[in-house]
């Protein structure tokens, strides 16, 4: 993955997104072969609801991606206690709390565990 599309994810600067989407409009599209997590698993471990917002309109289907641990970029959100980042994952599609991912725990019962519902 290209660094300044994980620097823009890491810091939730949607504006660098599009910066680098006019560079290159197929740089969301050739990331996942070659990328532990993809930019919406780095958003959303963060936190950046806005940037989590605009990677879900362009690329939808990075949400229900695993990275090599097995774990979503809702995992990535509830882990962290990054709750209305799990909001807007459910938007994408309800059943994403389902995937357990490698330690058998859904991301909403790993959200609970820290006391964030």
């Amino acid at each position: 993955m290209d660094a300044r599309l994980i620097h823009a994810a890491q810091n939730g600067t949607i504006e660098d997104l599009a910066e680098l989407l006019r560079e290159n409009p197929l740089i969301l599209h050739t990331i996942g072969l070659f990328s532990i997590d993809n930019s919406l698993h780095i958003a959303s471990a963060a936190g950046h609801v806005g940037f989590v917002k605009e990677i879900k309109r362009l690329k939808p289907e990075f949400a229900k991606e695993l990275n090599t641990d097995g774990f979503s970029p809702m995992h990535m959100a509830a882990v962290n206690g990054h709750v209305e980042v799990v909001r807007e994952l459910l938007k994408v599609d309800q059943k994403l709390y389902r995937p357990a991912g490698r330690e058998k725990k859904t991301p909403i019962t790993r959200l609970s565990k820290g006391g964030s519902i």
